[in-house]
């Protein structure tokens, strides 16, 4: 039985990881796509409708962001430790899902219905917001870690259009799927959200 290379092991590793984040972004940027979009109609039935798509299977998603998480932990633990700490914005990114999880339950069980659905909106918002921040702050780093262009700013250009580009990706996906099957009111409002 051969080792397997030192090389080669990091290469399976990054590849796992890289595949769990895109898994993570399509799957999950559905669901916060819908959520974004949940505030743009106050029609009840509409609202539940939108729910019923994504209840079967959106809380397994926050497990791919598990994945990336351990792999880090376990294959790179060098870049674990500068990577986390460095943006200190997955703090936010956890709050949000966990704000989001929190409001997607409790908005069948409890009362205040109307508080939950904000929640939930506000949630999906802020969790796209963040992740799309926190891909353009990774790529405006150079290898220490150090901001290429130094600002005073919250947030860099680059890091103000990361977080559009998320959140327009999330709230476009499902606004495209509403178009290919909807009939109706549905397939209208679908396709006005989808264009923008």
């Amino acid at each position: 039985m051969s080792a397997i290379e030192p090389f080669g092991l990091a290469l399976f590793w990054a590849a796992v990881i890289a595949v769990a984040i895109l898994v993570y972004v399509i799957l999950d940027g559905f669901d916060l796509g819908v959520g974004i979009l949940f505030g743009t109609t106050r029609d009840a039935a509409l609202r539940d409708q939108m729910m019923a798509a994504i209840s079967p299977f959106w809380d397994g998603n926050e497990t791919w962001l598990v994945v990336v998480g351990a792999s880090l932990f376990g294959a790179f633990p060098m870049v674990y430790a500068v990577f986390l700490p460095a943006f200190y914005i997955p703090v936010l990114l956890l709050l949000a899902l966990i704000f989001r999880g929190v409001a997607f339950e409790f908005r069948y069980g409890a009362g205040g219905r109307a508080l939950w659905d904000w929640g939930f909106f506000l949630g999906s918002t802020v969790a796209a917001f963040v992740q799309g921040a926190e891909a353009a702050v990774g790529v405006g780093r150079d290898r220490s870690g150090a901001r290429l262009r130094p600002t005073r700013r919250l947030l860099a250009d680059n890091e103000i259009g990361g977080c559009a580009a998320r959140l327009g990706v999330a709230a476009h996906l499902p606004a495209r799927r509403g178009c290919a099957g909807g009939a109706g009111d549905r397939h209208h409002r679908s396709l006005y959200c989808a264009r923008g």
